[in-house]
């Protein structure tokens, strides 16, 4: 009975601890808040989101983010996840909404990490992204960029370019985990990127910037392919 007791106390004691440290981990990326790598990224609140969207997403309660699907069925994340015996809070939070793009952003944030989602309320797909996205201006794909010096642990750095689809996105580029971080990662035209570097260890540095290019083959092609350890399209490495 007494060793039933302690494993009592224990478990609520890691439960304890597992709140304590999501909230500073929330605490921290709030304060990271500032590093979008996009230029003219937005940020909107859930608040005003759900108020001038209330057709296609809504809250029932606190714990749950619901989007109404063209099917007319709803699709829920509910921020309570339960492991085992044991109930973890890992809470979604509405970012922006893409009209002409039709794609919201969710970033969710748990134990140890951050995770942005796009998400297609008509369709119900979504994919990982680093960042909420700027459309090109063509309206054809979404290019996402994020740079975190102070928390990288938390959150995946890097830039990627998706292409939109009648009711998905594909992923044509992908150049994560650099080396460095990006900043004022922009479009140029319909087929141009542009981006400054921020180097890892010395903020007196400079690095030289670059953009990466369509080409004729539907492929982006780095200007400089030596800024980049790894980069994928569709899971297909380019270099």
């Amino acid at each position: 009975m007494l060793e039933k007791f302690f494993y009592v106390k224990k478990e609520d004691c890691i439960k304890i601890l597992i709140c304590l440290l999501l909230g500073i981990i929330v605490a921290v990326g709030s304060a990271s808040i500032h590093h979008f790598a996009l230029e003219n990224a937005t940020i909107v609140s859930e608040d005003s989101l759900l108020s001038e969207y209330s057709t296609l997403v809504f809250r029932p309660d606190s714990d749950n983010l619901c989007f109404v699907l063209e099917s007319g069925d709803t699709l829920c994340f509910c921020d309570s996840v339960s492991y085992g015996d044991m109930t973890v809070w890992e809470p979604y939070n509405l970012y922006d909404y893409l009209p002409d793009a039709k794609y919201f952003t969710m970033q969710q944030y748990g134990f140890g990490f951050f995770l942005f989602i796009l998400i297609n309320p008509n369709s119900g797909y979504r994919t990982y992204a680093v960042s909420p996205p700027v459309q090109s201006p063509d309206g054809n794909r979404l290019l996402c960029a994020w740079s975190s010096p102070v928390n990288r642990d938390f959150y995946q750095d890097g830039i990627q370019i998706f292409r939109i689809e009648s009711d998905s996105l594909v992923m044509e580029f992908s150049g994560t985990f650099c080396g460095w971080y990006p900043e004022r990662v922009r479009w140029l035209s319909d087929s141009t990127v542009a981006y400054s570097r921020l180097p890892s260890f010395s903020s007196d540095s400079t690095l030289e910037g670059g953009t990466i290019n369509l080409n004729a083959t539907s492929n982006w092609i780095p200007e400089h392919p030596d800024h980049w350890s790894t980069a994928y399209r569709g899971g297909i490495q380019l270099f």
